[in-house]
């Protein structure tokens, strides 16, 4: 662990995942250029050689059940 990886989904992005430097020094490392659709989440692999990325369009709907006295 050199740098700190977080999904960055400001300014209306994908969610593309960006690392910076944990020592303060250098710029944000853009990882991924996804596009659509966004990064739900993402996890390295436990050597730290690769990414795990969970990425997909989430789509909430909501339904009203009622009784009815019939």
């Amino acid at each position: 662990g050199k740098a700190v990886a977080f999904n960055d989904d400001r300014n209306n992005a994908s969610g593309d995942i960006w690392a910076i430097p944990v020592n303060g020094k250098g710029k944000p490392m853009q990882l991924t250029n996804f596009g659509t659709p966004a990064t739900n989440g993402f996890s390295w692999t436990r050597d730290g050689k690769q990414l795990v990325v969970s990425r997909g369009t989430v789509t909430n709907d909501a339904v009203i059940i009622r009784k009815t006295n019939e």
